[in-house]
Order: C-alpha cells, then structure tokens, then sequence
C-alpha cells in the first residue's frame, strides 16, 4: 500500500535560538536606543530632569554611601544632613541592593545611567517571561514587556530620578510569574526563586511599590483560590516566598521598621497627607494621551500633581487589545487579569473614589502612604498582559469587524471631542475653562502662578493644546480601525498593530524623556561659600536655604542642619520649633527657610541663602559640653516652652526627659573632647571632678550607644536632650568609650541575613546536586 506525502504528519520544526532570542533582543535595544546618548562614556549626562530626585537626593546619597562601601563601611548614620539621621535604614539608600555594587566599580554618572537603563529592560524581559508563562506568543509578550517598560506610570519615574521605585516595580512581572507557577505546579524551584524576587524588592529600597504589589498577590491569590478550593495549598508557597525573602533581607528590612517608629510618618500620616497624588478623575484622559495636560517640556504640564505620578498612559494600541484581550482572551490566560487591572485603577484614583478612606482606616499600613497613583504601574502591568492575549486572539479570529467597528467609534468621540474643545477654549465661560477653574481651586497644581488659569490666552493656548492631542489619539484610533477592518483579509496585517503598539510608547519615552549634565559639586559651589566654610571652626555646622547644596554635604565636605527628605520625628518637629510652625504638622516636606537662635543649639555657625549670601550666627555650641543645671519634662511642648524662655542658656542647662543617673548636684570642673569620629560612632574622652550630663549635640535616634573602652562600673545611657538631641549622665572621674549608632534590630537583622542566606544557598545546592544525580541513575 503505498502513501503520499499529505499522508506522513509534518514534524514540527525546530525553535532556533534567533527566534527564542529575538524578544529579548528587541527590548535589549530599545532599553538602549531611547537613552543612546547618555550611555554614551564621553556624554557627561546623566538620565533624569536637572531639578528632580536625582539631583536633590540620589547624587550625592549614592556618592557618599558607595564610596564608604568601596572602603570597607556599611553607612549605618550619615552625620552631614539634618544634625545626623539614620542613612542604611532609610532604605532609600540601598546599599545592600546588588545592582546597585555597580557603583563600587563604575564613575559614580555611568553607574547611575547604566543602572536606569538596565532596570528599564529588566522591567520589559521579566514582562516578556510573565507573558510567556500565560502561553502568549513571542511577538505578543514582546508587545507587552515594550508596553510595560515605556508605560508612563513606570517610564515617568526616569525624568523624576526615583531611581529605587524604578528597581522595584522592574521586578514585580517575575514575581506575578512566581506567584502563576507556584498555583500551576508547586515545583520547590519556584518557591526559592520567589525568595530570591521578594528580597530583591525590599532590598531596592522603596517600601510603597512592595507593598502594593503585595496587596495584588493577596487579592490574586483570594480569586484564584476562590475559583478552585484545591488550589489552597498554593498559599503556602506564597506565605513561604515573602516569609523567606524578607529573613533574607532582614539586615535591610529590621532597621527600617526600627527607623518607623521614630520617623515623621510614625504613627500613620494625616487624611489630607495620605490623599496627595490620587490620580484625578480629568487624568483618565491620558490613557489617550500621555500629554493633554503638558508634556513637561515643550508646554509645562498644567494638571494636578506631578505628571509621573497621575498619568495612564500605556498606548492606544495596547489599550484596544487589552479590551479584546480581557473580552474574547482564553480564561486560562487571562486569569482575573482585566479585574485586576480594573482594581488597580480605582485605587489609583485614591481619594476620589470611596473605598480610599475605607482601606486608609481598615487595611494596615495603608494609611502610611501618599501617591495612590502608584498603584498606576500595576494597572498597566496586566493591561499589557491583556493586550499580548489579544494580539494572540488577532491570529485566531475569524471576523475582526466589530472591534473595527467600537475602535472606529471610539475615533469618532475623540474626533468630536477634540473639534469640541478647538472652539470651546476660546470661550472663558465654557466647558475647558471651567475644567481649569476646578483644577486651580483644588490647589494641586504645580504651576507657579494660580492667576494663569484665569488668563484667556492661556485658557485658548492650553486649549488648542489639548485638543491636537485628541485629534492625534483620533488619527491612531483610526489606524488601528482601518487594520482590524483589513485583518480577516490580510491576517499578517496585525504585525502592524505590534509595530504600531511599541511604536507609540518608544516615540512618547523618546519625546518625554530628560536628561542633563553630570553636575561637578565642588566646582559649581559658590566660592565665597566655599572660603567661609573653610574658615569656621572645625565640627561647625552650616545652613543652606537650598536644598541642592545642603543635600550634598557628604559630597561637599560640610555638616548641614538641614537636607532633603528629613527622617526623625523629634528633629523635623524641633525644626518646625525654629519657623515657628506647628510641630505636629512636621512631615519630610518641612519648609526650612530662615536662621533661627535656637539653630544654636546645632552648632549652626553660618547661614547660606539666596545665590551667594552668608549670614555669620553668633554663639554656636560646640560638640560635646558639660553641664550640671537640667529640668526634667516628658511633655514636648513643655520642653519647647522651657526652652523659648529667656532664662534657658543652652550652654549651662539642658532639658531631659527622665531624671539622670548620677545627679550632678552643683558646679563641676570637666573637660570632654572627641578622640576620633567615624560615620557610625564616636570616640570620646571626658574627665570630671563630680557628675555631670555630658551634651553632645547631634540628632538622638534610638539605637546610639556607649561602648566603654576604660571600664568604670558606669552604666551609661544615651538618651534625648533638649528633646532632639543627646545626652549621657556621667560619674565623677575619667570615661573613655566609644559612642556608637548600632541598633539592636540592625544587629538582629544581620545575623539572620548571614544565617538565612547560609540556608538558602545550601538548599539551593543541595537541590542541584540531587538533580544532577537523579538525571546521571540508570
């Protein structure tokens, strides 16, 4: 019987490595492309606007923390800004964070842009694996690791310079991916790379986006598990996976819970506070397009907020086929993926939705975070998934006219909307002035003058802004309408909505990004500023109205009151003591403007204000005194009251909190001097005739300690003096001890990191040794 060649199945061929590689590659070299210039060794750019974090904050805390590194200290206090405040714990500084050890070999502009652009594409790659993993097609879960990469929740945050936020939302798709394979299989691999993900996020520094990932987790996990009760054990492996990653990370994660209760957010954070950055019912329109608003550039952004924080874009394109995907996916893809993205939506919204105030007084934790706009980048996380199962479901579909057809209309409204608002912003009373009335009364506009909202050409001018942008999302809208009408006769036409969907997000990146030149510190630093800090006596300190020089005193070789992004309770509310502000409003954001006496009590020798202006204050105490006149008072206002009053002499009283212990009980003959000082401690020598409380003026945290050196039977403690410094009560005779910030939760912390990580890697092995020889047995 013979057979003929339709009658023998075709084996399929071979997936090459070109074709598992290309995904990957493609996003590799738009990661690149779209930063191209400041990659570039002889550029001296650096990615990110000039007058954001990156500048005020990152620069200088990367300097100073990874040049300590690079020399053998793990920079538990930063003694420059703010009188001295906790600097590993802060989080921010991520010194523990592996990427980051870029820093210990790279200029410190080259570690920084090399840094961006590797979590740029790792954000993108890990998108592409999650997609892959929910059984897209190659194109498609490249369409989506493009979509989330460049999406304006995520990409944003480059101009911003919020470079741990851009490490930890990169890690969040491999986690989703985790969380899928743990439900599907439950193989051990996956819970130990769960570990491995978690920790990476609490060690990238930046609690807000870990927490809100972890809320989806949960609420992932609840559906899944509400769909099929045999799916319980899984939660298991996801209690196993955060349990694991944050023992790996407790050398980060303990201080920083010890830090919390001392911080100006201890507590939680006020309704109004907590409310900031919701993103604004008027922002749903930048899911059309990212610059209605402004683009930060060209035309300044006029809507509520900061642009990075409140704005949805992700790509028309990829935002149709998210609607196809969460409409005609497969369920198994899909997976809760269009509620879930539709959940992250209303809380992004925060404060204008209802069940804002609800999760901010029943969820915990919840409430200690501003920005609900954050919740942004998850929103279009599973929008890109979405819209890789609707790519998917292109190659499948027999009829593609309806969508044509809802796409077409939704063209249409864009089109009448934006021919709308062309003759309306010329009409002061119309609908777009009034949009711009409800913006200005809301006073969350970052525009400098409020009146510009009033102003009739600026009114027509941001107008006719708008709506080009209508127009423009009309003629893409359309676009797509005319390839979804043509795709039942030409399939292959849907490669050009791939095109079309990294075409849109790579083109707003490229026309919204911002870059500016690596600032040399010690060059651009005032010289007049630069002699007078010279000449002041040696452990002074000094007073910068701005933050882009008080911030880079570790950088610049001077010891600042002030800073940016202030940590410690007790110091923000003695500051606003200073203004004359109500300490209980103290949050990070403290206005610190003019000198004060009391910056006295700081050892604050010299004011800089203005562009060069020096301002010389009289009487700065010195670093260590010894005094025997003290009031004991537990009340803060009570102790700022004592301290206002004219008979206070911080150089002869001090204010504690608790009685000392010896008592000084008259004059004394002492002498105290600082043998060394190091970041973290303080070596010091003092010698007295009969006790006294030795004052030592740098900020009080829990955690400072005394270590002796000459044992004397003395139990020293650290504890607050003037309510925001320190004090040690001294016994007569001679004390040398060490002072040293050491938190017993750092401590805690370490240890459990060394052991953990001992475990984990022994597992790890011991899992590869057995399947090494499980494949080798006959």
């Amino acid at each position: 019987m013979s057979t003929t060649a339709n009658d023998i199945a075709r084996p399929t061929p071979p997936i090459t490595w070109t074709v598992r590689l290309a995904g990957p590659v493609v996003l590799a070299a738009l990661a690149v492309a779209v930063f191209a210039d400041a990659l570039w060794p002889a550029s001296g750019l650096l990615i990110g606007h000039g007058l954001a974090d990156l500048r005020l904050q990152f620069l200088a805390w990367r300097q100073f923390g990874f040049d300590e590194l690079a020399r053998g200290n793990l920079v538990l206090w930063n003694p420059h800004n703010f009188c001295g405040s906790p600097f590993h714990a802060s989080m921010q500084s991520a010194l523990l964070y592996p990427p980051n050890w870029l820093h210990l070999v790279l200029p410190l502009a080259a570690a920084i842009n090399l840094g961006i652009v590797l979590h740029l594409y790792l954000a993108g790659l890990f998108t592409y694996l999650w997609c892959r993993g929910r059984d897209t097609s190659r194109p498609a879960a490249t369409l989506a690791g493009a979509g989330y990469m460049f999406c304006a929740p995520y990409f944003l945050h480059t101009y911003a310079g919020h470079l741990p936020y851009l490490c930890v939302a990169a890690w969040t798709p491999l986690l989703l991916l985790t969380v899928d394979r743990i439900f599907d299989n439950r193989n051990a691999w996956w819970w130990l790379a769960g570990m491995a993900i978690v920790a990476m996020q609490i060690l990238a520094g930046f609690p807000q986006p870990v927490y809100y990932t972890g809320l989806v987790v949960v609420l992932y996990s609840m559906l899944r598990v509400a769909a099929d009760r045999r799916a319980w054990p899984a939660l298991v492996g996801l209690a196993a996976i955060h349990a694991g990653g944050a023992l790996l990370a407790a050398a980060q994660l303990l201080p920083a819970i010890d830090l919390a209760g001392q911080s100006v957010r201890a507590g939680g954070v006020t309704a109004e506070f907590a409310a900031q950055y919701s993103v604004p019912p008027e922002n749903l329109l930048t899911l059309l397009s990212p610059r209605i608003f402004g683009d930060m550039s060209a035309v300044p952004y006029f809507g509520r907020w900061y642009l990075w924080e409140v704005c949805l874009f992700t790509g028309l394109t990829t935002l149709v086929l998210a609607v196809l995907g969460a409409v005609y996916g497969q369920r198994r893809q899909k997976r809760w993926a269009a509620l879930l993205a539709l959940a992250c939506l209303v809380l992004a919204m925060g404060s204008h939705t209802p069940l804002f105030a609800f999760l901010r007084d029943w969820l915990p934790l919840f409430g200690s975070f501003r920005v609900a706009g954050r919740f942004g980048f998850l929103f279009c996380l599973f929008t890109c998934l979405l819209a890789a199962i609707g790519f998917d479901h292109l190659a499948r579909a027999a009829r593609s006219q309806p969508a044509a057809a809802a796409v077409s209309l939704a063209a249409g409204i864009c089109l009448a909307l934006g021919l709308f608002l062309r003759s309306d912003c010329s009409d002061s009373d119309g609908f777009w002035a009034m949009l711009l009335d409800i913006i200005a009364r809301s006073e969350d506009s970052m525009l400098p003058r409020t009146s510009d909202y009033y102003d009739a050409a600026f009114i027509a001018r941001s107008g006719a802004y708008a709506s080009a942008q209508l127009l423009l999302a009309c003629g893409i809208l359309a676009a797509i309408g005319l390839v979804l009408l043509l795709l039942h006769r030409r399939p292959r036409l849907r490669y050009s909505l791939l095109a079309l969907s990294i075409g849109e997000v790579f083109v707003m990146a490229a026309l919204m990004r911002d870059t500016f030149a690596a600032p040399d510190l010690p060059a651009r630093y005032p010289p007049a500023w630069r002699q007078a800090v010279a000449s002041a006596p040696p452990g002074s300190r000094v007073f910068h109205s701005s933050v882009l020089w008080s911030n880079a005193a570790p950088v610049l070789g001077f010891d600042d009151i002030w800073g940016y992004d202030v940590l410690l309770r007790r110091y923000a509310q003695f500051m606003a003591l200073t203004q004359g502000l109500d300490p209980d409003q103290a949050n990070y954001m403290l206005p610190i403007t003019r000198p004060s006496p009391l910056f006295r009590l700081l050892r604050c020798g010299l004011a800089f204000t203005g562009t060069d202006n020096i301002t010389p204050l009289p009487d700065p105490l010195p670093r260590l005194l010894l005094v025997s006149q003290y009031a004991v008072l537990s009340d803060r206002n009570a102790i700022f009251a004592a301290m206002a009053m004219p008979t206070f002499d911080p150089a002869r009283h001090v204010v504690l909190e608790s009685p000392p212990d010896p008592l000084p009980r008259g004059p004394v003959r002492a002498s105290a001097s600082v043998v060394r000082c190091g970041t973290d401690d303080l070596e010091i020598v003092a010698e007295l005739d009969a006790p006294a409380i030795l004052v030592i003026t740098d900020a009080y945290a829990t955690g400072w300690r005394v270590r002796s050196i000459a044992p004397t039977g003395a139990d020293y403690r650290v504890v607050p003096a003037n309510y925001a410094l320190r004090a040690i009560a001294l016994p007569a005779g001679r004390h040398h001890f060490i002072l040293e910030y050491s938190p017993t939760l750092w401590r805690v912390g370490r240890a459990v990191s060394l052991v953990s990580l001992s475990i984990y890697m022994v597992i790890v092995a011991g899992r590869l040794y057995w399947k090494r020889r499980n494949r080798h047995c006959p």
